[in-house]
């Protein structure tokens, strides 16, 4: 280059002097590198609403909570592209920036293949924080309530809300469920237990269901049902309950409360009110098909179908099934039958505070109204004469 500076200067001692463009220096700019990306194989951005059969959406449904299985693919980690160093016009090096790197932390939900494929190691939700932290959990804590912002929770696993659920959503978990704040016409369903801080306060719709123990403060107008021991803190308004065993800590006015073995509450109806008690009515188990089919898939998952056997006539396996479909529920109503008469043996209705008149009492298949007004008293059936005897409650 030094001719052309010996040119420049002499050049500029003449005024008709001009330069054409000429190179008199090169450089290189760098080229930085690419970020790293993740590229999710699950759907984890909330949605408006999940369409229907008939091309509308449900606003409650918002997939708030992905469900996964072990070994589902949650994602691809693809690693920061390389960087070229640029230089400069003096020949020094220019160093290029370097792509980031932001490879999530993964929890011990999940689990890292091959530095790039990242799987669900258990059943559960997909917890993604946007940024940095990637897992499955099978506990989750939703704070805040369960409305149009959430939409329903459902999952594998326990479910924790800070709040309450609002009239029509749904909280469901294979785990156990609770709820803090009240439960407002809606339908939470546990393949565990259920315990709501708050009281169940029904609506048009709604159901509080659960496999094992079921907790309020109160319920009115509501619908209950589990297979162990409902509990209620206060009284049972208006309330349709069926469980294996009652108890209510206040009053049970209106509806309908039944109970598998023994039912006890403190008082029952009023001076203007009233209200059934009965035990033994053998608790069949969840009336609730959605809680139903769950359990029913988390059950049968992984099985495969059983191979079909033979080269026989369908018609003769038409019938041979129709037979054994007659034979299976003769001996289900037989069972049926057996554990009805082992439930009245067992039955029993206790009111430890008051049971004003009017108040139906049953045990069984038998019942009676109270004609006068009772104090702390316990019913049961007598296997003699197959009446419902009053007791004192000691």
């Amino acid at each position: 280059m030094s001719h052309v500076k010996t040119m420049v200067i002499e050049g500029l001692t003449r005024p008709d002097f001009s330069l054409a463009p000429t190179a008199i220096a090169e450089a290189t700019a760098p080229r930085p590198g690419t970020d790293s990306m993740l590229d999710f194989a699950v759907d984890v951005e909330i949605v408006p609403g999940v369409p229907r059969g008939d091309g509308t959406l449900d606003f409650r449904d918002r997939s708030f909570l992905v469900p996964v299985e072990a070994g589902t693919l949650l994602a691809s980690y693809h690693p920061p592209g390389p960087s070229t160093d640029g230089v400069r016009v003096d020949g020094a090096p220019i160093i290029a920036e370097p792509g980031l790197d932001m490879m999530p932390a993964v929890g011990p939900g999940a689990r890292l293949l091959d530095g790039s494929r990242i799987e669900a190691a258990r059943d559960g939700v997909v917890s993604w924080d946007g940024t940095s932290a990637l897992d499955v959990v099978d506990v989750v804590r939703h704070d805040g309530d369960v409305d149009l912002h959430s939409g329903h929770l459902k999952m594998e696993g326990a479910i924790t809300v800070t709040g309450s659920v609002r009239d029509g959503f749904i909280v469901y978990g294979t785990g156990p469920v609770e709820i803090l704040g009240e439960v407002e016409g809606a339908t939470v369903l546990s393949g565990a237990d259920i315990d709501v801080k708050g009281p169940v306060l029904g609506r048009s719709s709604g159901l509080v269901s659960a496999t094992g123990h079921l907790r309020a403060r109160r319920a009115q107008n509501a619908r209950l049902r589990c297979g162990e021991t409902i509990e209620l803190q206060v009284d049972a308004i208006d309330t349709i309950a069926h469980a294996t065993n009652i108890v209510v800590g206040g009053t049970v006015r209106g509806g309908s409360t039944k109970a598998e073995l023994t039912l006890a509450v403190k008082d029952a109806g009023g001076p203007s009110a009233t209200a059934t008690l009965r035990a033994g009515v053998p608790f069949e188990g969840l009336e609730d098909a959605e809680l139903a089919m769950a359990l029913v898939a988390r059950r049968n998952r992984g099985r495969k179908a059983a191979p079909r056997m033979g080269g026989r006539s369908r018609g003769g396996g038409a019938l041979r099934a129709n037979s054994a479909e007659r034979a299976f529920t003769a001996l289900q109503r037989h069972h049926q039958h057996e554990r009805q008469r082992a439930c009245e043996v067992l039955a029993r209705v206790e009111v430890r505070g008051v049971a004003y008149e009017g108040v139906i009492i049953g045990v069984g298949e038998r019942s009676h109204t109270l004609r006068e007004t009772v104090r702390r008293a316990v019913f049961r059936l007598d296997p003699k004469t197959l009446e419902i005897r009053q007791e004192d409650l000691t």
